[in-house]
């Protein structure tokens, strides 16, 4: 198989991280741990590798300040790995047909977790300043709530990180409403073509759906653009989604349920609303997420009848001996 080494690795990165990470995490243990991981996962000579992913995200995960409540997809290691490995395929087929790297484009900024994935898988030359453009549309002033003033001072602090570790000619910030922003775009760079499009903005029925269509009625993709759907689990998102697969805005390709283990690294930060630590989350029941295509320009993969359905448990059992063997030594040496 063309990519087997590099899924190998990577695949080894997201268990031998979880081995370390899926253990009792409490507010007096964090930062020890933080220190540990920080050791096990410095940046490769790549720069490109699921390993320098899961190394911006622990440095992100400094960022937020106790009790910040706000779940991402580092929670869950094998949908970080899921969104990863499509980006970093698609980066190395461009490549190898002479063109340059991907360009990433995404609804929601929370503390930056998934648009530190997309920029490292783009990385190019083990430079990080070198790679595909990744275009982040936000509305810091459209959620937050009770944790808005925590919220814009930690997306704040990792937007600053991000920029000092990948450079603003890589990472590009629309601010304001998504369904203005993102035709805004499309109208000022006609030849900008979003190779992964995110929508994980608002999670409500009809700011998904506006995002949704919206989006379709741009020049920002083509048949071939990989469009992403995290919380499909929330009635919100799920029925948005439905509505567009009605309506022949999209098609579904692939959908990942399981009931997952998360990292406990990043649940930890769960909090009760009185700002009181709690056991953080281990395990997440129902979690849905979602790969798509737009309608209407050319053909789309087809739907897979089966979907996908995960058990983090049963994906470490049908790993090759092989795998086993070398991830035993990796994680008791």
């Amino acid at each position: 198989m063309r990519y087997y080494s590099m899924a190998r690795a990577a695949i080894l990165a997201v268990l031998s991280h979880r081995a370390l990470a899926e253990r009792e995490v409490d507010a007096t243990r964090l930062h020890p741990l933080l220190d540990e991981l920080d050791r096990a996962y410095p940046l490769t000579s790549e720069r490109n590798t699921y390993s320098d992913t899961y190394h911006h995200m622990l440095k992100l995960r400094r960022l937020q300040p106790h009790g910040l409540l706000i779940g991402h997809v580092g929670w869950f290691p094998l949908q970080a790995f899921k969104y990863y490995w499509i980006t970093r395929q698609l980066a190395a087929d461009r490549l190898s047909q002479g063109l340059g790297p991907p360009t990433t484009c995404e609804i929601g900024f929370g503390t930056g977790h998934s648009t530190s994935i997309f920029l490292t898988a783009t990385t190019t030359g083990g430079d990080l300043m070198r790679g595909g453009t990744h275009h982040v549309f936000d509305c810091p002033a459209c959620a937050g709530g009770r944790q808005k003033g925590a919220l814009t001072a930690t997306k704040s602090a990792a937007w600053k990180y991000l920029l000092g570790a990948f450079g603003n000619e890589r990472l590009r910030k629309h601010t304001g409403r998504s369904t203005d922003l993102v035709p805004a775009l499309a109208k000022e760079e006609p030849s900008t073509v979003c190779d992964v499009f995110v929508i994980d903005g608002d999670h409500s029925y009809l700011g998904v759906f506006a995002d949704i269509k919206v989006t379709s009625r741009t020049s920002l993709w083509t048949n071939a653009t990989v469009v992403l759907f995290d919380d499909v689990d929330m009635l919100g998102v799920r029925q948005a989604l439905q509505a567009a697969e009605n309506a022949k805005l999209m098609t579904i390709v692939e959908q990942y349920t399981g009931d997952f283990n998360v990292d406990q690294v990043f649940s930890s930060q769960h909090a009760t609303a009185s700002g009181q630590w709690r056991f953080p989350k281990q395990y997440h029941q129902g979690k849905v997420f979602v790969e798509a295509r737009f309608l209407g320009r050319g053909t789309v993969p087809a739907r897979d009848p089966r979907m996908v359905t995960i058990d983090s448990h049963q994906a470490v059992v049908n790993i090759s001996t092989a795998t086993a063997r070398d991830l035993k030594e990796m994680t008791t040496n």
